[in-house]
């Protein structure tokens, strides 16, 4: 499933589509970046962080992901998920509507995505 906005998160549609993507694109993220996303994970995700970096920045389906890290209730990730989105400024120390200071060369492409 692609990016969708989660009404429930205190972000507009462009700063969760550059969270959004930034996280998918995790192995391509300079080692700084990669070091915030895991901070963010822990301290959003608490006991279920390892669960929460792995639907962040991969393609494992929800389902597996709660089996997997027996989570009981797909609440207790999406309370982590927006934990993690709401917390993003606030880790990173940059506003999150700058594509470029994060994406580097993927600005353009997420600029064409979220048109």
């Amino acid at each position: 499933m692609g990016f969708k906005k989660r009404r429930g998160v205190r972000r507009t549609y462009d700063e969760q589509g550059l969270i959004y993507f930034t996280c998918k694109t995790y192995r391509q993220q300079p080692r700084e970046m990669q070091e915030k996303i895991r901070e963010l994970c822990e301290r959003a995700g608490g006991e279920n962080a390892e669960a929460l970096f792995v639907f962040l920045t991969t393609h494992v389906s929800r389902e597996r992901i709660l089996e997997e890290y027996h989570i009981g209730s797909e609440t207790t990730l999406y309370r982590a998920i927006k934990r993690f989105f709401e917390g993003w400024e606030m880790s990173t120390g940059k506003r999150a509507d700058s594509p470029s200071e994060y994406l580097g060369p993927y600005a353009r492409i997420l600029r064409e995505i979220v048109r």
